[in-house]
């Protein structure tokens, strides 16, 4: 019992380290002033330290890395995204083997999570076989909440594989929670085109 309130005293007093610090690395009087405060690296660098060596747990430092970017880059715009290495070369992997759902999908973020949209469904593609319609909104792909999700990048990796490779999909179409199974496929060009003379 003793042990937990000292591990519960040192997280408080880490959390109000940290804040202090981040805190003074980005002057509010200087915002005020109609210019973007300067973060101190520094101080970034000393919070960042702190965390690593006195957090209660080991910490795994560079998958925490990662996620603090992948966060502090999809705060920028709907568009930006932060890939780790092992993300980008399965998305290399993934466009080479040309297979995909034939959805085209919009990230939205809120205060309660990310919805991701389907907002168009390309013509004679897995997607449109099964019936799903632009609208749709994707809760899971591949045994991933969508919710959790940064960016649109990291949707279109899921959605993405080899050529008959089955993803579990789990979507809204206005009645509840529906999961269905979709096999991948390469989308054929003429599929893309549309027109009249």
């Amino acid at each position: 019992m003793r042990a937990s309130r000292w591990s519960l005293l040192f997280g408080t007093a880490l959390g109000v380290v940290g804040t202090l610090a981040v805190q003074r690395a980005m002057p509010e009087a200087e915002a005020g002033r109609g210019k973007p405060a300067q973060l101190d690296r520094q101080n970034f660098h000393d919070s960042l330290d702190l965390v690593l060596d006195r957090h209660v747990d080991p910490v795994n430092a560079p998958q925490m890395m990662a996620r603090g970017l992948k966060h502090m880059v999809a705060g920028l715009d709907p568009y930006s995204h932060y890939l780790t290495a092992e993300e980008r070369e399965l998305a290399r992997k993934r466009q080479r083997e040309g297979a995909e759902s034939g959805l085209v999908t919009a990230l939205h973020q809120g205060d309660a999570g990310s919805e991701l949209e389907v907002v168009a469904v390309i013509p004679g593609s897995p997607a449109a076989a099964l019936g799903i319609t632009a609208g749709t909104k994707l809760l899971g792909i591949r045994d991933r909440e969508c919710d959790q999700l940064l960016s649109n990048m990291e949707a279109q990796l899921l959605l993405a594989g080899a050529p008959g490779e089955r993803i579990d999909l789990a979507f809204d179409r206005g009645r509840g929670r529906e999961t269905l199974e979709l096999e991948l496929a390469k989308t054929k060009a003429d599929a893309l085109v549309e027109g009249e003379l």
